[in-house]
């Protein structure tokens, strides 16, 4: 046995129950942050996509090594049916163990070409990894969550504006 882990997972079990209510209640509010974001967004700043119905926001933990918060938005984009997919995510493609906020499309493939060639502002950046959208590495100095998602969404309906006119 090893000293050093009997250590840590002694400690650990000692704060059990703290360390398990503490992650509850944080993954809790950034959902309830994510959904109110979403909500708040006024129509006119979703144009050209059209949301259909309020966001699906979920902490997905297929892989607990890989939380993801996300959030799932239904709506048209002319009369194409379309998601919008916003997550919070930490994989091997981020730089820091802060997490990366990120936008992918679903259907995906009419648009990933057309975003490789955009010219993305404000730290937004094509993003090719487990799935291909737009990406933000937000300031981890400078936590302010709806100003970030606020940037990544603008470039996307800027994107959505450009390409289906």
């Amino acid at each position: 046995m090893n000293q050093q882990t009997d250590k840590f997972l002694s400690t650990g079990m000692k704060q059990y129950k703290q360390a398990t209510a503490v992650m509850i209640s944080f993954c809790e509010e950034m959902e309830k942050r994510l959904q109110e974001l979403i909500l708040s967004r006024p129509s006119d700043k979703w144009r050209p996509f059209a949301p259909s119905s309020e966001a699906l926001v979920k902490t997905r933990k297929t892989w607990k090594e890989h939380p993801e918060l996300s959030a799932r938005i239904h709506g048209k984009l002319n009369s194409t049916n379309l998601s919008i997919v916003i997550a919070i995510n930490w994989w091997e493609e981020s730089h820091s163990d802060y997490p990366f906020y990120q936008i992918w499309l679903d259907p995906t493939d009419n648009y990933v070409a057309s975003m490789k060639k955009f010219v993305w502002n404000q730290k937004v950046t094509f993003f090719s990894g487990y799935t291909k959208g737009i990406r933000l590495d937000p300031d981890e100095t400078d936590f302010n969550l709806e100003r970030d998602l606020g940037i990544l969404l603008d470039e996307l309906v800027r994107f959505l504006d450009a390409n289906t006119a």
